[in-house]
């Protein structure tokens, strides 16, 4: 019945309007909208935050994305991946990767949001979380790669993995531009390990960690807002 009753009155909106005798003066000025009323709202749709505003370039980092396959992320030379629940690094994660490595150079590949874009000359901080019953020390090679696979920067990380979460860094510099390239994580020798919170950012805005781009950054503080509203959509309200 609602849903009829504004279907009608919307029907009949022009002819409501028709019938009335409107007048204009141009000449008056209409109420005065204060400095202070403009602003920006943001709006988590299309990957407006993740994958835009928000500078992290790994998709699906904490293996969070499907509760039965590891989005976004492929298996690099025979290694085998599976997703599980134990052992999680607190009580806010509810997946991490495993890992089987069979050789020397196997490892995980992450597609980023569409690929993702590396410049030349630019420093990148990656860095991961890991874990192994079986107490692996061995070495994580880090790589930044282009559109064919083709390496185009890498850090080799020595990693002494326990049965306890512990977290691994390094900074890698492009050695060229390229665009819909692909981040690779992968281990010196054979051996099972666990990872998790898997990240890759560029330079951010004002170098924050875990911050911000830099180009959407500086346009967003030249807008000089007075204010923000966030939330503003449904995203953030979860899929229920």
């Amino acid at each position: 019945m609602k849903k009829i009753l504004s279907l009608s009155v919307a029907a009949l909106l022009p002819l409501l309007v028709a019938a009335q005798d409107f007048k204009f003066n141009l000449g008056q000025r209409g109420p005065e909208i204060y400095e202070d009323y403009y602003g920006i709202f943001f709006e988590e749709l299309s990957h407006s935050g993740e994958g835009g505003l928000y500078a992290e370039l790994i998709q699906n980092r904490s293996f969070e994305d499907n509760t039965s396959s590891p989005d976004h992320w492929t298996a690099v030379g025979s290694a085998t991946l599976t997703l599980t629940t134990d052992n999680m690094m607190n009580a806010n994660q509810g997946h991490a990767l495993g890992l089987t490595a069979t050789a020397a150079g196997d490892g995980i590949r992450n597609d980023g949001f569409w690929g993702i874009c590396y410049a030349s000359g630019e420093t990148y901080k990656a860095s991961f979380w890991i874990r192994s019953d079986s107490e692996w020390n061995g070495t994580v090679t880090a790589k930044l790669l282009d559109s064919s696979a083709n390496a185009i920067g890498q850090a080799d990380i020595a990693v002494e993995a326990g049965t306890a979460w512990k977290q691994y860094t390094a900074t890698i510099t492009a050695t060229a531009t390229a665009v819909g390239g692909y981040f690779d994580l992968c281990l010196g020798s054979a051996a099972t390990v666990e990872l998790d919170m898997v990240s890759l950012f560029p330079p951010t805005y004002n170098n924050r960690d875990n911050g911000f781009r830099r180009d959407m950054g500086q346009m967003l503080a030249d807008i000089k807002p007075t204010f923000m509203r966030f939330p503003g959509g449904c995203y953030i309200e979860g899929q229920w």
